[in-house]
């Protein structure tokens, strides 16, 4: 294989991958905000198998479909709670969580504090100005 065919096939790959993240992105926030969203309806929204999906997923976000539809719901919660005064169970709600105590858990491991005190935290600051 000679350079010009090498820089070709790494264009379409390219290509390939935005056409991916795109799709996968529209249907993540299509069912972002669904308890019932699930990896089967983003896979066949996308017209691809479960497989396909996730070998994808982990090639070019380098973790599973579902880590990352969990931190894309924790930012939708994380923005809601420091521009919105919402309580912690109903964001939770909001995100697509069935959960508040999972939520809570994920929230946490993820921005170090409880969804609870970023919330007053961001009242807080609000009031101040």
């Amino acid at each position: 294989m000679n350079y010009k065919n090498k820089t070709s096939s790494k264009k379409i790959n390219n290509l390939l991958e935005l056409d991916f993240k795109c799709r996968f992105e529209k249907g993540i926030e299509k069912y972002i905000y669904d308890t019932e969203a699930s990896i089967e309806l983003i896979a066949k929204e996308m017209t691809m198998s479960i497989s396909t999906l996730e070998r994808w997923v982990k090639k070019i976000y380098a973790c599973t479909p579902k880590k990352y539809i969990i931190e894309k719901k924790l930012e939708k919660a994380h923005n809601l709670l420091h521009s919105q005064d919402y309580k912690v169970n109903n964001v939770a709600q909001l995100v697509g969580f069935n959960s508040t105590s999972y939520f809570c858990l994920c929230y946490k491991r993820k921005y170090e504090n409880s969804p609870r005190v970023h919330s007053t935290r961001a009242r807080l600051y609000y009031k101040s100005t």
